[in-house]
């Protein structure tokens, strides 16, 4: 059923922000499309304010690609 609904709101992503890119910056926000729905959080990492565009997702957590600080998206950020 998550993958179900993973797809669902990648869909969703894909048609409202009209692209197939696993996030989509903002100025200092990354969109990012989960199982739980469409989520922006803020696009450094509070560790070392590393960018998170090139973090690896895996869902609803996104890890750091400097550190590997791993963030639960649907806690850090704020759904739209």
């Amino acid at each position: 059923m998550t993958t179900i609904k993973y797809l669902y709101f990648r869909l969703i992503f894909a048609l409202k922000y009209l692209t197939f890119n696993k996030c989509l910056v903002k100025k200092d926000d990354l969109i990012i499309p989960t199982s739980n729905g469409i989520f922006s959080i803020y696009r450094f990492c509070p560790h070392q304010n590393a960018p998170l565009e090139n973090a690896y997702i895996s869902n609803n957590i996104i890890q750091c690609h400097w550190h590997g600080c791993k963030l639960l998206i649907n806690k850090k950020g704020y759904k739209i």
